[in-house]
């Protein structure tokens, strides 16, 4: 916030620091594995426009996908939190101005598996 009675605060829920990298390669003739990784920095909860309630903490989670791809089509198998990190990815400060907040859990590792068409 740059103007008013939060002037100099954080934004809740937008972190100072936020990181991606990933990798991605194809081997034998149409298979492709990826590996990425997110760090999202710790932030304020919604509501907390103050500050005041201790920062939710940052995290790091990991994900891999290996596909088969041909010319207009492509079948995949993910994996989502590789590494089954507990955390938070949503939070709430009481609108009431008390000192608690709601904390909602993210998904633990989960499984994907589809297929894509190209038109």
């Amino acid at each position: 916030f740059s103007k008013g009675s939060f002037k100099g605060k954080d934004i809740p829920m937008a972190p100072r620091n936020l990181a991606s990298t990933g990798i991605k390669t194809a081997f034998l003739k149409n298979v492709h594995w990826s590996l990425t990784g997110n760090y999202v920095g710790s932030s304020y909860a919604i509501n907390d426009a103050l500050n005041a309630l201790p920062k939710v903490k940052a995290y790091f989670i990991a994900e891999t996908r290996v596909s088969w791809e041909q010319k207009n089509w492509e079948l995949f198998f993910g994996v989502n939190n590789l590494f089954d990190k507990k955390y938070f990815n949503y939070t709430v400060a009481q609108a009431n101005g008390g000192t608690n907040s709601d904390y909602y859990p993210a998904p633990e590792r989960n499984y994907n598996v589809g297929m894509n068409l190209k038109f």
